[in-house]
């Protein structure tokens, strides 16, 4: 077996020129009406050049392919790729200087002409970028509950219920329509009989419209025609990837809404992009979000956005309210399911020069929306994106289980080194002693190119004793392979873990009391950390929760400039807030200064030390609990109140106070 080129980039534009080209050899190659296999497709030369045009142009955004001395061969190819995007983009454009010198180029290397009809060769690929474009209006597509809902808040809540004893499918990544991606849909189906499925997201290589079909839709309707009888289903739901969206999105939305929309599965339909699945006893529900709007790139249209200046993606305002009214009204027990990661051991999520950069490995738009309950309701969070599988720490920030299923279809090579931990503060899960991490297995083929196994998730739901009683979740992994497949390839467990409601923080909602330390987070998921000591002083800072390395920080009452100890907070109070960190306990306070712009540990002995805590929700009294919400305000410099501080520079989250908007914080547990 050979190693496929399925080169994907996170790139708009990059990624609709490989759908072109892509669509240009599926026609050329289609038989009698059949068209051909997305294996042969990406054999074909045309594809093998463009897949390495777009590789280098993506890590490069200056790469320039050397001119070829023939005007035949792959470096041609190569050559004719690139110029004929140049073409495409100029014609989308309007650029009349760059197109005709762009045309006069192109000619030198090839006999086709894209403005002939019928085109030929890479002018046909300029024709359907064009076409795609010209198709969407290059107007995003999203339906909004506010909008298309018409104001319903339960609309993108499924109908169809999950049967109290189902099982549920994840797949991620998946959408190829490469043989082994289709060989796990069917060993999936054969060994678990699952219930429903759930795709977290990407359909290669952008989501158009023959994509859509070919390789997602289309593979659903055979493997179930095959396994299940001709006409029978089961629901499948899918949240969208950044890939679905880099053709404007359009035919994901007509394909997700309609996927269910067979005899008897009226019900099962989904709305949105972003869905709500419950079961029948309400014991438990997954709560699915749509994170590839955001990273759809439309900003990079305009120059200078890149890698570099993307960060983690967040969602819609009225998704974030849809969200949490669903988490709010919901007596059960959730699992989130997103395209991207909340956070990663390996990939860089925020880009170097994004507000962010500071924590390239932790995506805190995706994490505020759930901050009130990720610590009491949510069970675990599983996302793709990454085309691996990983097991995460528990409890990084309050988070119980965080899960990476993106292994279901592409071919990731052991070469790009996915287990690599580049960022430590986001460890991998050691279960059991003696195991770093629960690794895919690999794959070799005859031309020494190993890859990484594949791989699923499987939701049991059922022998549950109450509704919300613990549910399985085992993740197995299938062989990934190029050309030729292994004899009988099957999937094989790799981990199996309990899902289970977490446990009520501890000492959670008694008074917050003067006198007493208390771990300090924030809506960001951050936590505060031992001090760091800088030229100029010594500086609070805040990094991902792991309460294991945390510092408490003990509350103060004054009055009058005296301190009152073992008394309840109320709303309004003057605290001072002192570190637990031994190291700095002559000069314990957390104090405004006058001239920099972060907040300083000291002993200033006015004003710059003293905060107003207020709570942000009312409605059960003034007095302050353990996990309330709160903000907390300068006495000396009025309206002004504590928010990080995002440091790419000095590689850190720092603390300093800001007039206006909302921030808030959370004191936990007793030391």
């Amino acid at each position: 077996m050979n190693k496929m080129n399925f080169v994907r980039v996170r790139d708009r534009k990059l990624s609709l020129w490989q759908s072109s080209v892509a669509d240009h050899v599926r026609k050329e190659l289609t038989v009698n009406d059949k068209p051909p296999a997305m294996a042969e497709i990406l054999k074909h030369p045309m594809s093998i050049a463009t897949a390495e045009h777009v590789e280098k142009l993506n890590a490069d955004k200056n790469f320039v392919p050397l001119v070829p001395a023939l005007n035949t061969g792959h470096a041609a190819l190569v050559y004719q790729s690139h110029i004929s995007f140049l073409i495409a983009e100029a014609l989308v454009n309007n650029n009349l200087t760059d197109l005709q010198q762009l045309s006069i180029e192109y000619r030198k290397f090839s006999d086709e002409d894209w403005s002939v009809v019928p085109p030929t060769g890479f002018a046909t690929c300029i024709i359907t970028y064009l076409e795609y474009k010209k198709s969407s209006g290059g107007v995003m597509t999203y339906n909004d509950w506010t909008i298309q809902g018409k104001g319903n808040i339960n609309y993108g809540v499924i109908n169809w219920n999950l049967p109290n004893d189902a099982k549920v499918g994840i797949l991620g990544d998946w959408g190829t329509g490469l043989p082994d991606a289709i060989a796990l849909l069917r060993d999936m189906m054969i060994m678990h009989k699952p219930d429903a499925i759930i795709h977290l997201g990407d359909i290669y290589y952008s989501g158009t419209p023959t994509e859509c079909h070919q390789y997602f839709k289309d593979v659903f309707t055979t493997v179930f025609d095959e396994v299940l009888g001709p006409g029978n289903r089961i629901p499948v739901f899918s949240m969208p990837g950044n890939h679905d969206y880099y053709s404007w999105g359009a035919e994901y939305y007509n394909v997700v809404t309609g996927l269910n929309n067979y005899p008897g599965g009226t019900d099962a339909i989904q709305e949105a992009s972003y869905f709500c699945l419950r079961t029948e006893d309400n014991g438990w529900q997954i709560l699915a979000m749509d994170t590839g709007f955001q990273d759809s790139m439309p900003a990079q249209e305009a120059p200078g956005i890149n890698i570099v200046t993307m960060e983690g993606p967040g969602v819609h305002d009225t998704e974030a309210t849809w969200l949490r009214d669903k988490m709010q009204n919901f007596g059960g027990v959730t699992i989130l399911m997103s395209h991207h990661q909340l956070f990663s051991t390996n990939a860089a999520i925020n880009g170097s020069l994004t507000r962010y950069a500071a924590i390239p490995y932790f995506n805190p738009n995706i994490y505020k929306v759930f901050w009130d309950y990720i610590e009491t309701k949510v069970a675990g969070w599983i996302w793709g994106h990454e085309h691996n599988f990983a097991m995460y720490a528990s409890n990084i920030s309050n988070l119980a289980n965080g899960r990476l299923v993106g292994n279901s279809a592409y071919e990731e090579l052991t070469s790009a080194n996915p287990y690599t931990v580049n960022y430590p503060d986001i460890p991998y899960l050691i279960p059991e002693p003696g195991y770093d991490q629960y690794k895919l297995g690999t794959n070799s083929d005859s031309d020494n190119v190993t890859y990484y196994n594949h791989g699923y998730g499987i939701i049991d739901l059922g022998g549950r004793a109450t509704p919300q009683s613990p549910v399985q979740v085992t993740y197995y992994q299938f062989p990934a392979w190029g050309d030729l497949p292994p004899v009988n390839p099957v999937s094989s467990a790799l981990y199996s873990e309990a899902f289970e409601l977490p446990g009520t923080p501890y000492d959670a909602g008694v008074p917050l009391t003067s006198g007493i330390a208390y771990l300090m987070s924030n809506q960001d998921g951050m936590a505060m950390q031992p001090y760091y000591n800088g030229y100029t002083g010594n500086y609070p800072w805040v990094k991902p929760c792991n309460f294991g390395n945390s510092v408490a920080m003990q509350l103060n009452k004054m009055v009058n400039g005296n301190y009152v100890g073992g008394v309840p907070l109320q709303h309004g109070d003057t605290i001072t807030i002192d570190s637990m960190d031994p190291s700095i306990n002559e000069a314990p306070h957390m104090s405004a200064p006058q001239t920099t712009p972060w907040l300083y540990f000291g002993n200033p002995q006015n004003s710059n030390e003293f905060w107003q805590i207020f709570k942000r929700d009312l409605s059960n009294g003034t007095g302050i609990l353990t996990e309330d919400a709160v903000y907390l305000q300068s006495v000396a410099f009025p309206g002004q109140i504590i928010v990080p501080v995002y440091s790419h520079v000095n590689q850190g989250v720092y603390l300093t106070t800001q007039a206006g908007g909302n921030f808030y914080w959370k004191f936990s547990g007793r030391e």
